[in-house]
């Protein structure tokens, strides 16, 4: 059984490295064909596009493991009050979503000016958890952090 766990948390550990390694190392190098006219649109769409495929594909396995190997990785697996203040973060979030008397005038969904709606909240803090919970530092982040800094310079 412990086995199967670490076999489990292998696997969200190499696709946890896998989105860290894309958001360090290439999400930085992101431009359109545009160039640098529409970069933020370019950012919002690719930060979506990344994160949302992260987060899905690590609840698949999450699932797949859960259902048709009868094996639940939150057991070894325990939150720390970081994630569970994340959490937190993200109800009150949805709560001032919802009680806010500019749901009607403005897109909160998206967010007004740079974006920041709950949409890019939520993924903030799922990944934030995901990653905290699924993989580790390690220092090869700074040779990623290096090379993007390096090129862009």
């Amino acid at each position: 059984m412990k086995k199967l766990l670490k076999e489990e948390a292998k696997l969200l550990e190499v696709i946890s490295d896998i989105y860290i390694f894309i958001m360090i190392l290439l999400f930085p190098l992101l431009v359109d064909k545009t160039g640098y006219f529409h970069i933020f649109e370019c950012k919002w769409n690719s930060y979506l596009i990344i994160t949302s495929i992260y987060i899905i594909v690590s609840i698949i396995i999450i699932l797949y493991y859960l259902f048709f190997r009868k094996t639940n990785i939150f057991k070894a697996k325990k939150l720390s009050i970081v994630q569970y203040l994340a959490f937190i973060f993200l109800l009150i979030n949805f709560i001032s979503l919802i009680i806010s008397p500019f749901l009607n005038d403005y897109n909160l969904f998206y967010g007004v000016g740079r974006g920041e709606g709950i949409i890019v909240m939520s993924l903030y803090t799922l990944s934030f958890v995901c990653v905290s919970l699924f993989t580790k530092f390690k220092k090869r982040f700074f040779i990623y952090f290096s090379i993007t800094s390096i090129l862009i310079s």
